[in-house]
This record gives C-alpha cells, sequence and structure tokens, in this order.
C-alpha cells in the first residue's frame, strides 16, 4: 500500500498541475454566470479592508487621546470640591409672597407702545416724549407749537420765553403779553425768563 501511495503521489504532482488550471477557469466561469465575486476580486476587497481597519484603529486611538486631553482640561476648569460644612438648622421666617400683581410687573419704565402722539389731531405712534416721529423731528428742531422746545424755549409766536431744560417736550400756555407774561407748563406755574 505503502508503494501506491508513493506512485500516485509521484503521478498526482503533475497531473494536478495539468488538471488545476482547467478546473479553475471552470469554477471562475460559473462563479461569473452567478455572479459571485472572483478570488482575485474577494483577496483586493480582503486588503482593503484591512487597510480600512488599521487606519480606523489609528482612528480611534487619537479620539481617545483627545477626549483625555478634554477631560483634563475640563477637570482643570472646575474648582476643587469643597468640604462641605455643617450647618445649623436655624429657624427663619417663611419668605412673604409677592403679590401675583407685583410678580408680573416688569422693572423699569412702563412702555409706552400702546400710546399714541400727544398732538391732536394726529394718529401716529408713540416715538418719544409723548410724541410721533415726525412730531418729535419738529421738536428738535424747536418748532412745535405748544410744546417747550429741546433747549427750554416756549413761544407762541409773539413772545419766546425760558424755561428748564428738563421741561422739554411738555405742553405749555403763556398768559398774558409782553414783560407781563406768565407761562404755564403742563398746568402749573414755573420759573421763566422772558427771552423775546
Amino acid at each position: 500500500m505503502a508503494i501506491l501511495d508513493m506512485v500516485a503521489g509521484i503521478v498526482a504532482g503533475p497531473a494536478s498541475r495539468i488538471v488545476e488550471a482547467p478546473v479553475r477557469e471552470i469554477v471562475d466561469e460559473v462563479l461569473r454566470q452567478q455572479r459571485v465575486a472572483s478570488p482575485q476580486e474577494v483577496a483586493r476587497l480582503r486588503s482593503e479592508i484591512s487597510s480600512l481597519t488599521s487606519e480606523l484603529s489609528k482612528m480611534a486611538g487619537k479620539m481617545s487621546e483627545i477626549q483625555a486631553t478634554l477631560d483634563s482640561l475640563s477637570s482643570k476648569d472646575k474648582p476643587a470640591p469643597q468640604a462641605k460644612a455643617k450647618t445649623v438648622a436655624k429657624k427663619t421666617a417663611p419668605k412673604k409672597a409677592k403679590p401675583a400683581a407685583a410678580a408680573s410687573k416688569k422693572r423699569g419704565r412702563p412702555s409706552k407702545a400702546d400710546a399714541g402722539c400727544n398732538v391732536k389731531g394726529c394718529d401716529g405712534t408713540h416715538r418719544s416724549k409723548g410724541l410721533c416721529s415726525k412730531h418729535y423731528q419738529v421738536w428738535r428742531r424747536g418748532a412745535l407749537e405748544g410744546m417747550v422746545g429741546p433747549e427750554g424755549l416756549a413761544s407762541n409766536g409773539k413772545v419766546t420765553i425760558q424755561v428748564a431744560k428738563k421741561l422739554g417736550g411738555q405742553p405749555f400756555k403763556i398768559t398774558g403779553s409782553g414783560a407781563k407774561a406768565k407761562i404755564t407748563v403742563g398746568g402749573k406755574s414755573v420759573d421763566s425768563k422772558i427771552i423775546a
């Protein structure tokens, strides 16, 4: 039996080389017809996958280094934990609740967005000093009749009177004429100086 195996081995070596090429071609043709990748394509795909896997492992290593750096930076930004001091329980009076109306109020001056222009007959929306944009510009030039100007000047055409600048933009009324003229701003008598 050993002799038979030895003879088969001697004959099988060259015979297998002769038979191997046609068998491989037949297998490749069947695989192509079945639309299965050829061994060369499979080998190429395996090499590409192995190169991508090695690149991904390198990237994962870099990502873990970046994460470690970020963690160390964030731990530097955080204050060191402090030991909590023992607190003695104190009886404190309960805080008084604010009324609902006070809680809903905003701080600062109330909005005048809904208010209109103070000039009679004007439908413009409020801009400043109780005036719409058009009348505010006229007032800034000191030419708005019936309103104290920005420099504190009040004029009714015949008489010009100087009042405090802070009264600018308020309605006025001049009574009398010449040196005896008196002015009331917003319904109140104020200190004034006749200019002309």
